[in-house]
């Protein structure tokens, strides 16, 4: 079930008015039916790391906003 883009943008609007908050990590698995598209559409970036069996990925949330995707 795909909610779209308003949890996350939340959850980034917040954290980007928190000292220190300068990454948000995510992780998931590739294949069929994960999320792992809509996280790139949004602005994470694949770091090249597994962790637990899953992709890690990071957004920088120094970065201006980009409105998702």
């Amino acid at each position: 079930m795909e909610t779209g883009p308003a949890p996350i943008d939340a959850v980034v609007a917040y954290l980007r008015t928190r000292p220190g908050a300068d990454l948000l990590w995510t992780s998931c698995e590739a294949g069929p039916g994960s999320p792992q598209p809509f996280y790139l559409r949004y602005g994470f970036v694949l770091t090249g790391d597994v962790k637990w069996g899953e992709d890690l990925l990071r957004l920088d949330l120094t970065d201006p906003p980009s409105g998702g995707p």
